[in-house]
């Protein structure tokens, strides 16, 4: 069985790359997701309306008043979690349906880790199966896993010719009997293990298409184990 605890911090901020913000941000305006936006002391919620490669459309209630917002720190609450990015507002209108601020697309995203997270520590039999485009790449076991990603122990000639930034598939369960999660990750450090021939890889986990479901399984999985 894992063993699950939650701990208590402050909220930690995780910058992401141009190609997950444009994902995120890309789904959370089909998705209509909710946004805060803070100005000048002043706080609105609304939602994501639309986004394009240069403005991206926040819609808020009739009654907001966005006149002379310049620059505005926005907070986007997602089904993966929060991100937050600061922009330029561009132009504000009133329509029917409420008030439209257009502001500048930002060119990256930071993911917000909440004060309570989950960590799972996973027993020395947790296999983790890391591949490529070309196959297999190196097998290992898992040390830990976060909100962001996970940490593993591989072998260091397997990963030595990995350069950090790379993208690769990891594979691994929660508990032995369960079904694997298999989900996009990059590459964002090695560092020596305990043995001369290993190393601790640590993974980012990326919101791409093909890890939304995956994404969304993990989170709920691990909130019905921290709830025991």
């Amino acid at each position: 069985m894992s063993a699950l605890d939650a701990t208590a911090m402050r909220p930690r901020l995780v910058p992401l790359d141009s190609d997950e913000s444009e994902r995120i941000l890309t789904r959370a305006a089909e998705s209509g997701d909710m946004v805060e936006l803070t100005a000048a002391g002043r706080r609105f919620k609304g939602r994501i309306r639309a986004m394009s490669a240069d403005e991206i459309e926040l819609l808020f209630g009739e009654a907001a008043d966005l006149s002379g917002i310049e620059d505005a720190l926005v907070s986007l609450t997602t089904e993966h979690g929060v991100f937050e990015f600061e922009s330029h507002v561009r132009n504000s209108e009133a329509r029917p349906d409420g008030v439209s601020l257009t502001l500048d697309t930002p060119a990256t995203l930071t993911a917000v880790q909440r004060r309570r997270f989950w960590r799972a520590t996973l027993h020395a039999s947790a296999p983790v199966k890391i591949s490529g485009d070309g196959g297999a790449i190196a097998s290992g076991v898992v040390l830990n896993i976060s909100p962001a990603g996970l940490a593993c122990r591989v072998s260091a000639g397997d990963v030595e010719a990995l350069p950090v930034g790379s993208r690769v598939t990891v594979e691994f369960t929660l508990e032995a009997d369960a079904q694997p999660f298999v989900l996009s990750a990059q590459l964002k450090a090695t560092t020596p293990a305990s043995k001369e021939t290993e190393v601790v890889a640590r993974f980012q986990f990326l919101c791409d298409d093909a890890s939304v479901a995956e994404l969304t399984r993990l989170r709920l999985a691990t909130q019905v184990r921290l709830a025991r």
